[in-house]
């Protein structure tokens, strides 16, 4: 597995991460198999969050005897200092360890949002006093939406933003370009979002993918594809789908990242021609 620098933060992190989600409602003996598996395959980057029902605790569990090895992320939709705080608490008490790799402000996408995260006694401020007081080693955020993240950029130096880029927003609509754009600026690291995402998912759609609330591509040449062109771009690593037969296909496609092809962008682009991108549309 290739692992790339993260910014400026002088750690490594391999080119597909673990998405939490991805043991979320599995079994112990299940998420511990599966969190070996990934490690085995050269995964170092483990990214979870409270808000993902039971993964943060079974992913705890699952790590404890690999803690030493990993980059482990956390985050927090929080909006307010004290919350963010209690949130913060309890994944490291849960993770059982002294301090968080990097810890995240998680989908703030509003300007409304931008503004709580950065008030007076807000969960940036808490963050960087947990940073001086080694809590956590860096600050980054993740965000949805392009302008949202672009000002977060422009006003603080964070360390990394977790972003969707996809090759259908990017081509079909130029999602994600300037953010990307903005954060390679500024030396940030850069882990993609929804790397394998077709398309929203229409109301009243069935649920193929229960943990997914978009629409996956689920053959592995279309993963293929997808996970090439995202790791072709910028970007330090691509987060996993949340369920574990996606998240094999991601894994086989992420073991060799060559650059796509323009046949092969037009041809995935043709196939799914007639679908709304999930962002920026």
């Amino acid at each position: 597995m290739q692992k790339r620098k993260f910014g400026k933060t002088g750690a490594e992190l391999s080119v597909m991460g673990f998405g939490g989600m991805l043991v979320m409602d599995e079994p112990k003996k299940s998420a511990e198999r599966l969190v070996a598996s990934a490690i085995d395959s050269g995964i170092n980057y483990f990214d979870v969050a409270p808000t993902y029902g039971n993964a943060e605790e079974t992913l705890a569990s699952a790590l404890l005897p690999f803690r030493k090895n990993i980059f482990l992320a956390c985050k927090s939709v929080e909006r307010g200092g004290s919350g963010l705080r209690r949130d913060l608490e309890r994944s490291l008490k849960r993770f059982k360890t002294d301090c968080l790799d990097l810890y995240q402000l998680h989908a703030v996408n509003t300007a409304e949002e931008q503004a709580k995260v950065f008030a007076k006694g807000g969960p940036l401020e808490v963050l960087v006093k947990a940073k001086q007081q080694g809590l956590i080693r860096n600050i980054g955020f993740s965000s949805h939406q392009e302008e949202t993240a672009l000002e977060l950029i422009r006003e603080f130096d964070f360390a990394s933003i977790m972003f969707p880029l996809n090759v259908f927003c990017w081509y079909k609509v130029s999602f994600g370009k300037k953010v990307v754009a903005a954060a390679v600026k500024k030396g940030m690291g850069i882990n993609a979002l929804k790397t394998i995402c077709k398309a929203a998912r229409p109301a009243g759609a069935a649920k193929k993918w229960e943990k997914c609330w978009y629409l996956p591509l689920d053959e592995q040449s279309d993963i293929d594809a997808a996970v090439r062109f995202t790791l072709n771009l910028p970007v330090t690593s691509a987060l996993s789908s949340s369920h574990e037969e996606l998240f094999r296909m991601q894994l086989a496609a992420g073991v060799n990242p060559k650059p796509l092809a323009g046949k092969e962008i037009r041809d995935l682009l043709a196939k799914y021609g007639d679908t709304a991108p999930l962002f920026g549309g």
